[in-house]
């Protein structure tokens, strides 16, 4: 972790550039969003499936009341120019925020290019001169074809590995907060639904799968950490051989995976 902040700590040499670039991943996660919504209107209007209300209910910031207000606008908007402008009018929108979205994606990484060359170049320097006061003696010890290697394949290997870690930081965690964001306004019941309650409804349908399979001979296993071979099965509990003539009864509900050929524990 140590020689990871050495190599770091060249990035507060281009705040700048870290600043643009934290900008435009923003903007493109933005302007993708968009690029969701615009589907919606497109959909309703295409197949007529909303019906506008008679009057707009009172302003508030949530998803009833932007829905309706969509609705209406879309509504009076076909009733003003048609049908199909009001189609290429929404096509059209979707085209210009994926083009803004691409091209913010792209000027992100055209300003961070002068950061890897600029990281790369005071790596070859320092590189460089930590190489010169070397003495001899450690040339002698060393072959040459690997220190060549090092200064060349290995600096390119740790260049694109901090601009890909840079990028990881910044662009996921914007791309996650932002739909995050969204899903909640939209509907934040289902969006703890599918975060919290979903995965562990998944989990205990694998479990529930994994105990109705177990079989004789099957080696599994248990929460505990106890690999064992199943020698019976019965309704809720099976008898578990884990040494030589010593067999113990567990229940079911205690098996945690099956055991592969190679030793490796894996849910069914």
């Amino acid at each position: 972790m140590t020689s990871v902040w050495r190599i770091f700590r060249y990035l507060k040499f281009y705040p700048w550039n870290i600043a643009g670039n934290l900008l435009l991943n923003t903007l493109a996660v933005f302007f993708n969003m968009f690029t969701f919504i615009m589907i919606v209107p497109f959909v309703e209007l295409l197949f007529g499936t909303s019906q506008p209300p008679a009057s707009l209910p009172p302003f508030s910031f949530d998803q009833e009341y932007l829905s309706l207000w969509m609705t209406c606008t879309l509504a009076q908007a076909q009733q003003s120019y048609g049908l199909w402008r009001c189609l290429v009018a929404i096509a059209l929108a979707y085209v210009a925020f994926s083009f803004l979205s691409n091209l913010c994606r792209y000027m992100a990484q055209f300003v961070i290019s002068p950061m890897r060359n600029g990281i790369t170049m005071r790596l070859r320097n320092d590189l460089y001169h930590h190489i010169t006061i070397l003495p001899v003696s450690y040339f002698a010890g060393h072959r040459r074809g690997d220190l060549i290697s090092r200064m060349s394949n290995d600096l390119a290997d740790v260049e694109w590995s901090i601009v890909s870690t840079l990028q990881s930081l910044v662009k996921d965690p914007i791309n996650i907060l932002f739909f995050s964001a969204t899903l909640i306004f939209i509907s934040p019941k289902l969006f703890f639904y599918f975060l919290l309650i979903r995965p562990q409804q998944k989990q205990q349908k694998e479990q529930k799968k994994l105990h109705e399979g177990l079989k004789v001979g099957d080696k599994v296993v248990t929460a505990g950490g106890i690999y064992g071979i199943i020698r019976e099965v019965q309704d809720s509990t099976v008898k578990l051989e884990i040494a030589a003539n010593t067999v113990i009864k567990i229940a079911k509900t205690s098996i945690a995976a099956s055991v592969a050929k190679d030793g490796k524990a894996e849910t069914k």
